[in-house]
């Protein structure tokens, strides 16, 4: 049960490293796309770091402050795995993936659009 949770894990969160390494230079990659970019697209690229950076320390201190058997989960092959185990149910967890894995899917959708733009441009449309 343990070793097909921590598997449900990451496939569920292999979208989530691309999101935040990919989405914030997605304004830039549209910058000529923009209206008033000299004003917008520092923003549009600043924002989702610090967005990226507060969403991500609050969800670290979450499961630190939650993890209730440190030997346990420090021994666990999946430890953000067995803390969302710990105190989700079964439900709970099973949403929690799909949302997950659902962001995953938007980013590579998100990225498809950015292509698009570039395409263009290198053959002239």
């Amino acid at each position: 049960m343990a070793a097909e949770r921590a598997a449900d894990v990451r496939v569920g969160s292999r979208g989530t490293g691309p999101a935040t390494l990919v989405g914030f230079d997605s304004a830039a990659d549209l910058a000529e796309e923009a209206k008033d970019s000299h004003r917008s697209v520092p923003r549009a690229i600043a924002e989702p770091v610090v967005a990226a950076s507060v969403l991500g320390l609050l969800f670290l201190t979450t499961l630190t402050v939650a993890i209730e058997d440190v030997p346990r989960i420090s021994g666990d092959g999946s430890p953000v795995a067995a803390i969302i185990h710990d105190h989700l149910d079964g439900a709970a967890e099973r949403v929690l993936l799909v949302l997950i894995t659902f962001a995953g899917l938007l980013t590579f959708y998100r990225e498809s659009l950015t292509t698009e733009p570039g395409g263009r441009d290198a053959f002239g449309d």
